[in-house]
């Protein structure tokens, strides 16, 4: 059975108090139409930034990076705990928090994590969070993907990762993406007017990339230097780094308007466990928060549209939940396309496979979406996309195509991860 562990969830705290004082005094214009209203109060997004700034400070750690994994996630979850109380309550003890791991830990241990924390928060203005930031009881263990789930006060949800993906490591080789951009990539993607445009047959494959350094990037112009070469050719483009607004319409306005039929999500991904049932597999975009996009997005936010990701080595980031898809991509503005999410953890990564992502495109009109279970290695993803595409651009089916991809490539991947094919199998291009 999947272990999971049960935990607290807090955090009210304030690094910069010229930042809260600015926001207090200004008011933010969205920079688009797409953008909603901002709901959020200026205290909110100063509680939200300077919470990422605490655990920007614990990854940063020497005690916490000398642990082991069951020691990070005992560390992670006092500093939790303490960002759910007051600033002014006295240390909490780790035995005061359920279901971890750290039952047994002795107390020689429990008073050094104590007081690292106490040292971080120090750093911050007491008053600024002297009220709980973090809802208690949403904050949830997962011992699996090492990752601590959680809902801020305001109701938005966050995932904090305890260590760095493994599966990514291979993602940005030697070839930097100035060097690809230059010697690889036509100068009409260059151009954010010309990066979705109409297609001159019947049969096109969206190439939809978020990763913009190394392999990633050069495999997908690989798959799209293949298309064009088929005969028929099948018109293929690379849409990069797409914001939240620009994933609101980008799917349907190219399925719908441009005719493509294809969408291929090559991107991060990971899954937010609310509890031992409920789990949300995500799609993290490489878009960074920062106060003014808090802001602009905090409709999304406030309705479990979008969340957040603290993680090591890397800027928090935000991501896009089922809800998301299921909200923007009603009244089947998908139009019959396939959707391949090349992310980790798309079809979950417990015991059983997590149709909950995968159900939200089909619910919007796509007639197929194939993605992984458990955490995907990017060359084994790389290797059966490409098989999968040539296949579908010679005229075979879907499910044929994945099959003769497995062949070549392996039933699974190093990481013991496999495709699911979620509809209709015969779907052709």
């Amino acid at each position: 059975m999947k272990k999971t562990k049960n935990l607290w969830y807090t955090g009210k705290t304030a690094k910069l108090l010229f930042l809260a004082v600015l926001l207090a005094c200004t008011v933010i214009v969205p920079v688009s139409a797409e953008d909603t209203p901002a709901l959020f109060t200026p205290l909110e997004i100063q509680e939200i930034m300077t919470a990422g700034l605490v655990f920007s400070d614990v990854f940063n750690d020497s005690l916490y990076n000398s642990l082991d994994d069951s020691a990070k996630a005992d560390y992670m979850a006092t500093v939790l705990v303490c960002l759910s109380e007051p600033a002014n309550r006295t240390a909490v003890s780790m035995n005061n928090v359920p279901g971890l791991l750290s039952t047994t830990m002795n107390q020689q241990a429990q008073i050094l994590y104590q007081s690292r924390t106490n040292h971080i928060l120090q750093q911050y203005i007491p008053s600024m969070y002297s009220t709980p930031l973090i809802n208690r009881e949403s904050i949830y263990y997962n011992v699996d993907t090492k990752t601590f789930t959680f809902r801020y006060s305001s109701g938005v949800l966050a995932m904090v990762k305890l260590v760095k993906d493994e599966c990514c490591n291979e993602a940005n080789e030697s070839i930097s993406f100035t060097k690809i951009q230059t010697s690889t990539l036509p100068d009409e993607l260059l151009s954010d007017d010309t990066q979705i445009r109409a297609v001159s047959g019947d049969k096109a494959l969206l190439i939809y990339d978020i990763d913009t350094t190394g392999s990633r990037l050069y495999n997908l112009e690989y798959v799209r230097d293949f298309l064009l070469e088929n005969n028929p050719p099948v018109t293929s483009i690379i849409k990069q780094n797409p914001t939240v607004p620009e994933y609101r319409t980008l799917l349907s306005a190219t399925v719908v308007s441009s005719g493509y039929r294809a969408v291929i999500i090559s991107s991060h991904g990971d899954v937010y466990s609310l509890n031992l049932f409920t789990n949300y597999p995500s799609v993290t975009l490489c878009e960074t928060t920062n106060d003014v996009k808090l802001d602009l997005y905090s409709e999304d936010l406030l309705q479990n549209r979008v969340g957040i990701v603290h993680q090591p080595e890397e800027a928090d980031r935000f991501s896009l939940l089922p809800s998301f898809f299921e909200y923007y991509y009603s009244g089947n503005k998908l139009n019959g396309a396939y959707v391949h999410l090349g992310i980790c953890k798309g079809f979950g990564d417990g015991l059983f496979v997590d149709n909950t992502l995968a159900s939200k495109f089909t619910a919007s009109g796509a007639s197929v979406v194939t993605g992984y279970h458990k955490e995907v290695f990017i060359p084994y993803d790389h290797g059966m996309i490409k098989s999968i595409s040539r296949n579908l651009a010679n005229g075979s089916s879907l499910e044929s195509s994945v099959n003769s991809a497995k062949a070549v490539h392996g039933d699974t991947g190093p990481n013991g991860e496999y495709i699911i094919v979620y509809g209709t199998g015969g779907w052709m291009l």
